[in-house]
């Protein structure tokens, strides 16, 4: 039930409470390795079959009692803050397994549902998928990182978009997901082409101006110092 990179924290909790001689252990801040999970807060619940045998208990698994009222609310409310936001939100395994998206994410890229998506893996939506390995090299270099991209839909239409993402690291130092927003720039990127676009004719015509007046003021040139000099 639980992420792998997780189950030496669960197994080294549960061994301290049997040397311990404890019935419980400690609440333990751990992810399911079900897709779109959050971390959740455990805490076990032992009961020895044989006390000659560390490793041989049975027992509960429930949300610690002292589990404040406060972070309950924040962590029923954090569902629904999430999909609210008017921005793309993922997480990915780091070899793009999507394990949650937000409807922002959807929307943006015109699916129906998350469904669709664990399907696919996120490369798919890259149109250079070079440029996925260059996120997740720099991200984990830089800690963040933000990259502008070309980007396939749904109906396979292209967009420009921003991703800024992070890497999340397990207790041990490895990398586990890949955290990101990411937004619809392709407006911004038409705008910037058009500004462009239009400095590259203004320019031109400059030139065609100037190169107007060189002919004008070199084919003049010669019938004035006529005039002046018969003058």
């Amino acid at each position: 039930l639980f992420h792998p990179g997780y189950h030496k924290t669960i197994n080294d909790n549960l061994l301290k409470a049997v040397n311990d001689s404890r019935t419980e252990t400690k609440p333990i801040k751990i992810e399911l390795s079900i897709a779109a999970s959050l971390p959740v807060w455990l805490k076990f619940n032992l009961n020895y079959s044989d006390k000659t045998l560390p490793d041989n208990y049975i027992g509960v698994i429930s949300i610690p009692e002292d589990f404040g009222e406060t972070e309950k609310n924040i962590w029923h409310q954090l569902p629904g803050f999430f999909q609210n936001l008017p921005l793309g939100i993922y997480r990915t395994s780091m070899n793009g397994e999507v394990k949650f998206v937000n409807k922002g994410f959807l929307n943006l890229f015109g699916f129906a549902s998350e469904q669709e998506l664990y399907e696919l893996n996120i490369s798919e939506l890259f149109v250079k998928k070079t440029e996925r390995t260059e996120l997740i090299k720099k991200c984990i270099e830089l800690k963040s990182f933000s990259l502008e991209f070309l980007a396939f839909t749904k109906n396979r239409n292209i967009i420009w978009v921003k991703d800024s993402c992070s890497v999340e690291y397990d207790e041990f130092g490895n990398e586990l997901y890949l955290d990101g927003i990411i937004e619809d720039i392709t407006e911004r990127k038409l705008n910037e082409q058009l500004l462009v676009e239009s400095e590259a004719k203004l320019k031109e015509s400059n030139l065609s101006k100037d190169k107007f007046f060189s002919i004008i003021s070199h084919d003049l040139r010669s019938p004035f110092n006529q005039i002046i000099g018969a003058t």
